[in-house]
């Protein structure tokens, strides 16, 4: 019996990519038979990692910039337009009530939000909370 492996891309602003790639190596020892390529990804860009039928798209801390929510909405779009029954799984933290305009966004694509729970504390107070986005 063969072990499957598997890829996972991360992706970031370019920016980021050094720090990506240098944590992906310092936490390897974590994850085996799971390949993880850093890569760049600015929202609206229509990347070529926009057509990838992903199954599951892991989010944290992405709708703290409103004035990202239109861009991050296209580049949505277009993951979900690739593979429909994807997932998207969303780690949010509040800081504004604004960020709200966010699940706007989302619907005027046809997701449907489901939240799955809320976690922990944050410094100021609030808490983490894990939603579910899926085609309607």
């Amino acid at each position: 019996m063969s072990k499957q492996s598997h890829t996972i891309t991360a992706t970031d602003l370019n920016s980021a990519i050094p720090l990506l790639r240098s944590n992906t190596k310092r936490n390897a020892h974590l994850y085996k038979n799971i390949e993880i390529q850093p890569k760049e990804l600015s929202w609206g860009s229509n990347s070529s990692l926009e057509s990838v039928e992903y199954d599951i798209i892991i989010a944290a801390d992405i709708t703290y910039n409103m004035s990202s929510f239109q861009l991050l909405r296209n580049t949505l779009s277009n993951l979900f337009t690739a593979n429909p029954s994807t997932k998207l799984i969303l780690a949010h933290k509040y800081r504004d009530y604004q960020e709200d305009t966010f699940w706007d966004h989302a619907s005027q694509i046809n997701l449907k939000s489901t939240h799955l729970k809320s976690i922990g504390c944050g410094r100021r107070g609030y808490e983490t909370e894990i939603w579910e986005f899926k085609r309607m």
